[in-house]
């Protein structure tokens, strides 16, 4: 099964739930959908998991019929039900929900009554006045959806970087899958991990350009085509975002995958650093003489690009035109953070609170990504909605993360609590109890042990006699200070 968040499957849901309240379906089914998404956003592990665990039917929520479904959208990303109802639906319908003061009702009417499938339809037949005399619609609403399409337009049309890489993600691996693809991967701003991602761009490197090409449009969550021509397509999808891909031969992959990463101004600037200094021509099918055009290395690793114009690897996060190439030329290129680098977490919520998992889930987590410590802090008391922790509950937490570290014995498990202050500038918790917490707790006087020597750093209220641990996380005091 592929690897789908329980996110990408409850918005399968929601998916679900809009198309069958525009089709008019029936509404207990409308609101099982709906309540399906809600459990599956908040199940404590990965709907994957649970299903091979055989626990993801014990969800409150989740019966056969969520079930089944569920097991589709995790073996190909869609389901038989959604299938049939996108067939049902123009791909522009679910948009129309996108416009402030359009429900499903009123799409419903908009589709039935005024054959309307998409946001331009909309905008042309309130602009025409083909809107009045419509019941639940008339002039003032006209004027008004005209002002929310206005607005809609206006928005810039960009994602958050996590969705761009899920959604970019599952059409990455769907056209791994295909016989005719070496490579693929996400380029464009996605690549370079800027925090706002328009338009999704994917590369791919293919014996067969047109067969890629083929097998891209044909992938789940594709509602139309736009372009298409030899080695390259756009197509938008039912989520309503847009996605251009670009495919070369196997042996230009690396200039390719550089090419279309961009951005823009940095291939600009390493052309012309290669037509400058080098009398080369850097193009997405490789490295040719500038005198003759003819081809010099066709660049199958992006390494070579660079390598061709005097210069190393620059990471995709740099590609900015911001001075990274000369940077590079006089080897000065920042050492970027890896995953790798990071030791701990000091900002964790258990089932407790308003979590996902256990305070021993999250431990084994942390260890198999090669954390060396974290912190535990649930809400506290007044955040009802969230079940924070009162007094007595976050001294039995702090017994059981004392135990859990003890019973580990290779991290780190720091107690602490995201602790509201009230109206009149008081702490939710008592400070007595407050100062037994290890992260942001108050400092205490640290006791020597002997055959150490004394350090000014605040104790550790578990140490004791303890032996001390080798390769663990800072002291305490070392992780307050992180």
């Amino acid at each position: 099964m592929n690897q789908r968040t329980n996110k990408d499957i409850a918005e399968i849901f929601e998916e679900l739930a809009d198309l069958e309240d525009i089709r008019g379906g029936d509404g207990h089914r409308i609101r099982s959908f709906r309540r399906t998404a809600e459990v599956i956003e908040r199940l404590p592990e990965p709907a994957a998991v649970m299903l091979r665990h055989g626990t993801l039917h014990k969800q409150r929520g989740i019966g056969e019929g969520s079930l089944f479904r569920i097991k589709e959208i995790l073996d190909r990303g869609s389901c038989t039900d959604l299938d049939r109802l996108r067939l049902q639906m123009p791909p522009g319908v679910r948009q129309l929900l996108e416009i402030h003061g359009i429900g499903p009702r009123r799409a419903r009417t908009l589709v039935r009554r005024m054959n309307i499938t998409s946001v331009d339809a909309l905008e042309a037949a309130c602009r025409a006045g083909a809107l009045v005399g419509v019941p639940s619609l008339g002039a003032a609403v006209q004027e008004k959806l005209l002002e929310a399409i206005a607005r809609w337009r206006a928005k810039p049309a960009k994602m958050r970087l996590s969705t761009a890489l899920r959604v970019g993600g599952a059409l990455v691996e769907g056209l791994r899958a295909d016989p005719s693809v070496w490579h693929a991967e996400i380029t464009g701003s996605a690549r370079r991990r800027s925090p706002l991602v328009g338009d999704l761009d994917c590369v791919a490197a293919a014996s067969d350009l047109d067969a890629a090409v083929a097998a891209f449009v044909q992938l789940p969550g594709v509602a139309d085509v736009r372009a298409r021509g030899r080695g390259m397509c756009q197509v938008g999808l039912y989520s309503g975002h847009v996605v251009d891909l670009r495919v070369v031969p196997p042996q230009s992959w690396g200039a390719g995958l550089h090419d279309f990463s961009g951005s823009p101004l940095h291939v600009v600037g390493i052309r012309a650093r290669g037509l400058t200094r080098y009398d080369v021509r850097i193009r997405n099918t490789g490295v040719y003489r500038k005198d003759d055009d003819a081809l010099i290395d066709p660049c199958p690793r992006e390494e070579l690009v660079y390598s061709a114009v005097g210069l190393p690897w620059i990471p995709p996060e740099l590609r900015e035109d911001t001075g990274e190439i000369e940077e590079a030329a006089a080897g000065r290129l920042p050492v970027l953070l890896e995953a790798s680098d990071l030791r701990g977490d000091l900002h964790m919520h258990t089932v407790d609170s308003d979590g996902r998992a256990s305070a021993d889930e999250m431990a084994a987590s942390a260890r198999r990504i090669g954390l060396d410590y974290l912190a535990i802090t649930d809400h506290s008391k007044s955040l009802t909605i969230a079940r924070g922790l009162d007094e007595d509950r976050l001294l039995l937490q702090r017994q059981r993360l004392r135990a859990l570290e003890d019973r580990r014995g290779d991290l780190r498990v720091f107690s602490g609590i995201e602790c509201d202050i009230l109206a009149d500038g008081s702490l939710d918790l008592d400070p007595v109890v407050l100062a037994g917490c290890d992260w942001g707790g108050r400092q205490r006087t640290r006791r020597v042990r002997p055959g150490r020597p004394h350090d000014d750093r605040p104790a550790d209220p578990r140490d004791g006699d303890r032996p001390r641990r080798r390769d663990r996380a800072p002291h305490r005091a070392d992780a307050r200070g992180a």
